[in-house]
């Protein structure tokens, strides 16, 4: 008989309004084979989870449960890294880039960054585009959207763009995580 035992920590972030019910349901789980313990948490939005499972595989479905919950946001690394191993390294590569022009000061004041901020979103959209919104898709895949609870237009609009493949989530969706730059002359965008 297998005694491995799987532990996982997990910074969740999540709208402070919606920390109680978060901390009741995690702590509810432990009934799926998993022992979960808060360990820490920040009132501005911030929950350390500890979890304990017979499996990578439960870490994974705890980690899947979580992302459903109310109020959970994701942050930086879930939409500009992607998950797999080989496209993760492929874009820190890329992302090297970013850092040169940080150094250098290309864009290593707030007034800098603002003014390439147009260059680099459509920089970010573009990857998007070419992969098919692969980072949005690790998280939101459109079998499990119930199309009936979203508004009309937004349910044409997925049936269209996701599941006839006339698009992809970028193409209606930026700005999703990130105010907007400056949208002048940029094509579709009037």
């Amino acid at each position: 008989m297998d005694e491995t035992v799987h532990i996982s920590s997990l910074v969740v972030q999540i709208q402070p309004r919606n920390l109680d019910a978060l901390k009741t349901q995690c702590l509810a789980y432990k009934s799926r084979e998993a022992t979960i313990e808060i360990a820490a948490v920040d009132p501005a939005g911030k929950v350390v989870v500890l979890l304990e499972t017979p499996s990578r595989q439960h870490i994974v479905d705890f980690i899947d449960w979580l992302q459903l919950r109310e109020g959970v946001r994701a942050v930086c690394s879930d939409c500009h890294v992607p998950h797999n191993w080989t496209d993760k390294i492929a874009r820190k590569m890329q992302a090297s880039k970013e850092v040169w022009g940080h150094i250098f000061g290309i864009i290593d004041t707030r007034e800098k960054f603002l003014d390439h901020r147009l260059e680099m979103a459509s920089r970010e959209w573009r990857r998007f585009e070419a992969n098919d919104s692969l980072e949005c898709r690790n998280c939101h895949d459109e079998q499990f959207m119930d199309f009936t609870r979203q508004s009309s237009r937004a349910a044409a609009a997925h049936q269209r763009g996701l599941v006839e493949g006339d698009a992809t989530c970028i193409t209606c969706h930026k700005g999703i995580a990130h105010e907007l730059p400056d949208m002048a002359g940029v094509h579709g965008w009037e």
